[in-house]
């Protein structure tokens, strides 16, 4: 359905021209609250994740109250749009210069700022693009800092998401501070490939602290669904999994770097790892962290479970037999009667 020009006159608000002018763009919006809260300004906003309002519903929001926001439905409803949120213009602004060496994440980003990027009344950014074709996700923060408090610092706005938007002003933020589009419009969001987006998530994800670490006390045992009996040097009848933990020629380097992880640096015999795709100068795991031989790992975005310890045997089995620790052992069983037990 088309809205044409005709239907905002000049005396038509800026947000409710601003929300005729999304929906011709196929974006489905709803109307903010003005008191602060950031809250929809309906008793229920669900519907519109799956429909678009009409022109007339949209129309009876704002004439209703000229002082509510507008916020876009991000998703499916409004052609796979997705926002990326940077909570303050400091991270915004660490991300742009960690990409100026880049070309091609530099192009990405002006590829999307020419589309749709505002400044938030916090200091912070919206960058708006769509990505048909893409995985449906949720929303999800891509980095946060851990100290002195959790915040996060980056996150997107995807599948039943919203996000509020320029001309929203006065009471929409808690901070009275208005939302104020730097460039691009509701009409010219830029789409991107699925590939794009996983590396533009990629470049902010770098910026993601892993929680405060767990002393050595503390650290959470090993747990394969079976635990190996401990050896002796030269118990011949032990299982390959104990084996293959004290086989002095299995390094954490040759188990983790076929597999794409990065050794940023060793500091007095702890290993600090970085996890494909990941940059920057943050790490996301550590190997032999107190002199006890595990691995243990930070982030979420791996085939590890954060917050936990990893034997040798375990990594193994999770990065190169997918988890399953018999069809592990059975190839470990068979590579130490062949006489080659190095990975």
């Amino acid at each position: 359905m088309q809205y044409s020009p005709a239907s905002r006159s000049a005396d038509v608000s800026p947000v409710l021209q601003t929300a005729l002018a999304a929906l011709e763009a196929g974006i489905s919006v709803v109307p903010i609250c003005h008191d602060g809260t950031k809250r929809p300004a309906l008793s229920s906003w669900k519907r519109w994740q799956t429909l678009r309002p009409t022109a007339a519903e949209v129309k009876a929001w704002f004439q209703r109250d000229p002082r509510r926001g507008l916020a876009l439905v991000t998703g499916r409803i409004s052609g796979s749009l997705i926002a990326i949120d940077f909570d303050d213009e400091a991270t915004f602004l660490a991300w742009r210069q960690s990409i100026q060496g880049d070309r091609t994440l530099n192009e990405l980003y002006e590829e999307i700022a020419h589309g749709y990027e505002e400044r938030t009344p916090s200091g912070g950014r919206h960058l708006l693009f769509r990505c048909p074709g893409g995985t449906d996700s949720r929303s999800q923060p891509l980095a946060v800092r851990q100290r002195p408090r959790r915040q996060v610092l980056i996150e997107t706005k995807e599948e039943g998401g919203i996000i509020i938007v320029d001309p929203s002003r006065g009471g929409v933020h808690p901070s009275g501070r208005p939302y104020l589009r730097l460039c691009g419009s509701v009409s010219s969001i830029c789409q991107l490939a699925p590939t794009d987006r996983e590396l533009l998530y990629t470049s902010l994800r770098a910026f993601d602290e892993p929680p405060p670490r767990a002393t050595c006390s503390s650290l959470p045992p090993c747990s394969s669904p079976a635990p190996f009996r401990s050896l002796a040097s030269r118990d011949l009848g032990s299982r390959p999994g104990d084996l293959f933990n004290r086989d002095p020629q299995v390094t954490w380097e040759s188990i983790l770097l076929p597999k794409g992880w990065e050794l940023v640096r060793i500091a007095q015999g702890e290993g600090y790892w970085r996890h494909p795709g990941k940059v920057g100068a943050k790490h996301s795991a550590t190997t032999n962290y107190g002199g006890h031989d595990f691995l243990y790992v930070f982030t979420p975005s791996t085939v590890f479970q954060p917050q936990r310890a990893y034997s040798k045997f375990e990594a193994y089995a999770l990065l190169y037999h997918g988890g399953d620790f018999r069809a592990a052992a059975k190839a470990l069983k068979q590579r130490y009667r062949s006489g080659q037990p190095k990975v």
